[in-house]
């Protein structure tokens, strides 16, 4: 009887306890992902690709993360269903969200980190595996995990720098948090070392878009830099300098206008530097519809109301003509009522044309090429050269049958307008939060203040965001629990 109360424990421990306590360490995972024994595995350049793709299934996993961190909190949604995510919503953050978990981008980092240290053994090993080949691979590597930090460290300042995988048990689990700046600089230093070794092309369409090119790391080292250039202005410069070489390269063209919504259905279009991929031909979905359609239901985000006007403002605030390039039925729809997301709802400019959620496959826009010429503007204007710049953000607005902004405008009034600009343009992909923590870190918090305001008017959400540490994300509290080495973010010490 003893004997078999004893295994029912361990059985016990082993499905329920256990699991329980899995946190950083399990996040990154101490063994390699696909459960096989490195000596059985790391043979080929077969087993170098089929792992790295494994890091692109990764890739998409952190989908609800780059809309939660990225959009949910900014002015532009207002969340229907899912508590965690009204909190997020409406700035009543604690480490209890689990939408502060950090999981999938660590799983990410840390196959990265297991293809980077076993690549080159493969290709001892299988003399076809040509070291340009693992060059062009591990170039891969290197933007994906600069990717995943870049995300990082701009939604919690502050994280672990973890460079090596989670492959024996003598090794360091328990990482502290590392610097902004540290974190950054190795991001530059990774993706300085990728634009050497990538490839500009893999001579297929849905590669050159889903996979990191030397376009793409040139994309992402531009959005670094204007970063990094808060702290240093020289930095400004080289942001400049990799947006032109991609809006200089004639590899990317702009849609026209009439074809805008080729962006977001079919995707993979002429403008696009790098997507997430999803195809429902090889069974991979998203829960892009789901999140954002009324089909079944109520939607999970509807787009921003007016309570005055009952309308939808930000696209024509400041504006003397209506955008309908990129607003109605373009970037939002009213489907049944409810003024929902239609870039991944939709199938044109017609709404009628609803996606269905048993195929929502639509791509995650990373970098495009307007990116890129809004980019440009940012660091022209930075540098004092507001002509070049207002030169660059009036092609955008002209390719969405905008007005021009006068070449005499000021710095400060154009840092808004293209701020402004970036929310037309880029909207529901991610990127208004981490614009807005940018603009307000550089011109004060009095502008992200009155944009969550004007969403919300709670003066006691004004109090929550007044304190520019309460932007950044607390770390999740079962990190806290295992890893002793880190600390709570300061502004949620008190939680």
């Amino acid at each position: 009887m003893k004997a078999k109360r004893k295994v029912l424990l361990v059985i016990f421990f082993t499905l329920v306890v256990l699991p329980c306590f899995q946190s950083c360490e399990d996040l990154l995972e101490r063994k390699p992902y696909d459960g096989l024994i490195k000596n059985d595995f790391w043979q080929s350049e077969e087993d170098v690709r089929a792992a790295l793709m494994g890091c692109y299934d990764q890739l998409q996993e952190c989908l609800e993360n780059y809309l939660s961190w990225g959009e949910v909190r900014g002015d532009m949604l207002v969340v229907e269903r899912g508590n965690e995510l009204k909190e997020f919503n409406t700035q009543i953050i604690s480490q209890y969200n689990n939408l502060c978990n950090w999981k999938a981008f660590y799983v990410l980092i840390n196959r990265v980190n297991t293809v980077i240290e076993n690549g080159p053994g493969a290709m001892e090993k299988d003399g076809n595996f040509t070291e340009e080949e693992l060059d062009g691979m591990l170039a891969e590597c290197y933007y994906l995990r600069s990717l995943a930090y870049f995300y990082l460290v701009r939604t919690f300042k502050e994280v672990p720098l973890i460079t090596a995988s989670y492959a024996t048990d003598d090794q360091e689990y328990y990482y502290p948090k590392n610097t902004t700046s540290e974190i950054y600089t190795q991001i530059l230093g990774d993706l300085n070392t990728a634009e050497e070794m990538a490839k500009a092309t893999y001579d297929n369409e849905m590669e050159d878009h889903g996979r990191a090119t030397k376009w793409a790391i040139m994309a992402l080292k531009a959005d670094l830099l204007l970063w990094m250039g808060m702290e240093d202005p020289s930095y400004y410069e080289q942001s400049l300098e990799e947006a032109s070489k991609i809006i200089e390269s004639g590899v990317f063209d702009m849609e026209p206008g009439i074809n805008w919504f080729n962006l977001y259905f079919p995707g993979n279009s002429m403008e696009s530097i790098f997507e997430i991929q999803y195809n429902a031909a090889f069974l991979e979905f998203n829960p892009l519809v789901d999140w954002f359609s009324t089909e079944g239901g109520a939607p999970t985000y509807s787009v921003m109301l007016n309570p005055e006007t009952n309308t939808v403002t930000f696209w024509t605030e400041n504006l003397t003509t209506e955008d309908g390039i990129r607003g109605k039925n373009r970037s939002f729809a009213k489907v049944s009522g409810d003024n929902i997301v239609w870039k991944y709802s939709g199938t044109g400019p017609s709404i009628t044309r609803l996606r269905s959620a048993s195929f929502s496959d639509g791509n995650w826009i990373i970098y495009r090429l307007a990116e890129m010429h809004l980019i440009k503007a940012e660091a022209l204007n930075e540098l004092g050269r507001t002509g070049e710049s207002v030169a660059e953000l009036n092609l955008i607005r002209e390719r969405a049958e905008l007005p021009p902004v006068d070449a005499s405008i000021s710095s400060e009034n154009l840092a808004l307008e293209i701020l402004e600009e970036r929310k037309r343009e880029l909207a529901f992909e991610g990127k208004r939060w981490y614009d807005l923590v940018r603009y307000s870190l550089n011109y004060g918090p009095e502008y992200m203040i009155n944009r969550i305001l004007k969403m919300w008017k709670d003066v006691e959400i004004s109090q929550r965001i007044t304190n520019p540490e309460s932007w950044f994300l607390p770390i999740y509290y079962e990190e806290l629990r295992i890893n002793k080495s880190l600390k709570q973010n300061p502004y949620y010490d008190f939680q």
